[in-house]
């Protein structure tokens, strides 16, 4: 368990990087910001009943052994996918980018 903790550790790291690192330049500073950090909050209130469902499910004596590792594993992969969602909706479909004359899109 331990390599796929470190795995989805660094691919949460890469997914935090890039969803900050590669904002739309053409959107509204103060509207992006405001997204960015409403999608971080709905991102901890999610791990928080993650890690409160963890709490209850695996309580007895015999699961605590799996408590640390299941928690870490979801949080990271729950953050993966939702910054991953989250950046791809972010980028192409909430902030869409003006259309082009004579482009493709």
């Amino acid at each position: 368990m331990g390599s796929l903790v470190g795995v989805l550790f660094f691919v949460g790291g890469a997914v935090l990087w890039a969803f900050f690192a590669f904002q739309p330049e053409y959107a509204n500073k103060k509207q992006l910001r405001a997204f960015n950090w409403s999608v971080i909050g709905a991102l901890a209130m999610i791990i928080l009943a993650w890690a409160a469902n963890m709490a209850v499910l695996l309580s007895p004596e015999q699961l605590q052994k799996f408590r640390t590792p299941f928690l870490l594993i979801g949080s990271l992969g729950i953050e993966s996918i939702f910054l991953a969602v989250m950046f791809v909706l972010r980028n192409f479909w909430i902030f869409k980018p003006p259309k082009r004359p004579g482009g493709f899109l």
